[in-house]
């Protein structure tokens, strides 16, 4: 299957040496695993772009970058393969980076190589730390247009965020609790993956703003370890339960909703309402299942076609329109597509 694809392509897909390709196709030892998956990976991406690149067009390299649960991941992907071929006329391909938790040296590293090997555009997923906005300031410094997707940082940074309004999400969140607990006591689970991601920590602001406005009464217990993966936020919910037996209301912030859910079974308990974000593939099924209430969601696909654009546009494409600012959309079992 690789040799559909000179080990060239494959080494400027996969970011690593002819030396390291060549290697792993030959399965060569002294090769690390985490490269093995890499050239796995670079030929993949290179499988589903040959369609994109017969199109007529200037040809554009983005880079993917991001930590997040590999189920966002995925889904982020996914979308972004559906749009690039309708960002006309050039003809965009991807290079994929993406990890559930990284080392922030890693990480540095990672946009480090990028800013040094080159790129057209970064799309970036990251935590908001001193050193990996620097390491993102390098990009721009090397003529290469970053675009923050979901989680912002600092303007000077980036050249575009693109993405949900996350103070309003989290203030909606807080609407939407009070009106549906409107006559009974109110303990909010307030689930983060992590405190280090500027988006959620938005959402939480706007959240807690909203609360203390509408229902000054209510309660809040914070978690914001849980990386957005299951065991570790199984672990974190149980032991909120056992401290704050008085929970009876979820806003997952991050993400994690299955295994929420699970906490609370071993527990013994269920909230009354749980509020989460994205119709992934497990907040389809957790709505379906009524186990979820509601799901604040807003378009990616739309999101990354923007992306897609702001960084055109750094290269002197003028947009096909403005980019028009999205509305929340409240997802319940009752409205639930398909």
């Amino acid at each position: 299957m690789a040799r559909r694809f000179l080990m060239k392509q494959i080494s400027q897909q996969s970011g690593l040496s002819l030396a390291t390709v060549d290697r792993v196709l030959n399965e060569r030892s002294g090769v690390r695993a985490q490269s093995r998956r890499r050239v796995a990976q670079a030929i993949e991406e290179l499988q589903q772009q040959e369609d994109l690149l017969s199109l007529k067009g200037q040809k554009f390299m983005l880079d993917l970058v991001m930590e997040a649960p590999e189920r966002f991941s995925r889904m982020v992907s996914d979308s972004l393969a559906a749009v690039l071929p309708s960002v006309q006329p050039a003809v965009l391909r991807v290079r994929h980076h993406t990890a559930e938790t990284w080392q922030e040296g890693e990480f540095c590293l990672c946009l480090d190589t990028i800013a040094r090997k080159g790129s057209d555009g970064v799309l970036l997923k990251a935590p908001k730390t001193p050193e990996i906005e620097a390491a993102a300031l390098r990009l721009r410094q090397a003529g290469i247009p970053v675009v923050t997707l979901a989680s912002d940082l600092a303007e000077p940074v980036r050249d575009a965020y693109v993405g949900l309004d996350n103070h309003a999400a989290g203030a909606t969140a807080a609407y939407l609790l009070h009106s549906w607990m409107r006559d009974r006591p109110l303990t909010v689970l307030l689930s983060l993956s992590s405190h280090r991601f500027e988006g959620e920590e938005e959402r939480v602001r706007g959240f807690c703003q909203q609360l203390q406005a509408l229902r000054g009464d209510a309660g809040i217990c914070r978690i914001d370890q849980g990386r957005g993966l299951g065991p570790d936020t199984v672990s974190l919910v149980r032991e909120a339960l056992e401290q704050s037996p008085q929970i009876n209301a979820v806003y997952s912030v991050g993400g994690a909703n299955r295994a929420i859910a699970q906490a609370f079974e071993l527990c013994g308990e269920a909230p009354q309402v749980f509020i989460g974000h994205d119709l992934d593939k497990d907040n389809i099924s957790l709505l379906k299942a009524g186990v979820l209430t509601a799901v604040i969601h807003h378009d990616l696909k739309r999101d990354l076609h923007h992306a897609c654009e702001k960084i055109l546009a750094a290269h002197g494409y003028r947009l096909s329109q403005p980019p028009v600012s999205q509305s929340i959309q409240i997802v319940t079992p009752y409205n639930l597509a398909g």
